[in-house]
């Protein structure tokens, strides 16, 4: 169950977090809430599952497309590192480093991913055979356990998409790498800049033929989920304790595994 706070005046809830609904209302019968911007309704009976059904259904029962972050979201981004290079010390802080620049939005695609990987290990004087493999290690990421399952079950309802900041080239080769299958990749390379560019998540749901509120974004990055809502897309956090951000975001669903979306909404 999430762990946020439901907006509260009196005794009227608004809020569009079915978890917090479902916590809240159980422990407070009869209560009206709000749900999202729509709807509203006077809870008078004592029948909990129904109740966290029908608020599911709310948010899921238009998705057709779930799109995917990737790097931490569905990729054991550090551990891949550190299985691949073992524990050299100076390899973290570089890794962290290029992680931290696909969030700024100073890059630009071509070149300067190369490049500033080049400067990253230079500037950590890394051996030229790790800094090989450093550089490899980016198509060879792990996903995280529960990926592969998971997307074997939601399949069969949704369109999984990738929607990442990682260059379409390097996308097809971690798919082909790991046995992680997309039903398309949407790198943000096609637009020229980068999440949380608004562009982006317009460009996504536009290339796919679907209105924002027909997805949802599985992410493990909050400004990630924030940019996608404010495009209108649902949203879904998932825990993989990557996310050193340190604002609270707005999201419709929070799970801890994706073996929780697959088992709600299969």
């Amino acid at each position: 169950m999430s762990e946020f706070d439901p907006m509260i005046s009196g005794n009227h809830v608004e809020s569009d977090d079915i978890d917090m609904l479902f916590k809240h209302t159980v422990q407070n019968i009869n209560t009206p809430i709000n749900f999202g911007k729509e709807s509203v309704f006077i809870l008078g009976d004592k029948q909990p599952y129904y109740l966290y059904e029908l608020l599911k259904g709310r948010i899921m029962g238009d998705v057709k497309v779930l799109f995917f972050d990737l790097v931490g979201t569905l990729f054991d981004w550090r551990g891949s590192i550190v299985e691949q290079l073992g524990s050299y010390k100076k390899v973290d802080a570089v890794a962290t480093e290029w992680v931290r620049y696909y969030a700024t939005g100073s890059f630009k695609y071509g070149k300067d991913l190369s490049v500033f990987g080049y400067n990253l290990v230079q500037k950590y004087h890394l051996y030229d055979y790790v800094e090989m493999k450093f550089l490899e290690t980016w198509t060879n990421l792990t996903p995280w356990p529960d990926v592969k399952p998971a997307f074997d079950s939601l399949r069969t309802k949704y369109k999984l998409v990738a929607l990442t900041n990682l260059t379409t080239e390097t996308v097809v080769e971690l798919s082909k790498n790991s046995g992680i299958a997309f039903d398309f990749i949407y790198s943000a390379e096609l637009t020229g800049v980068k999440k949380p560019a608004p562009i982006v998540y317009q460009k996504a749901c536009e290339i796919l033929r679907v209105e924002p509120s027909e997805t949802m974004l599985v992410a493990a990055h909050r400004f990630d989920l924030k940019a996608a809502k404010t495009e209108g897309m649902q949203t879904c956090y998932i825990e993989r304790n990557d996310d050193s951000e340190n604002y609270v975001a707005n999201f419709n669903l929070k799970i801890k595994s994706l073996t929780e979306l697959s088992n709600d909404f299969i």
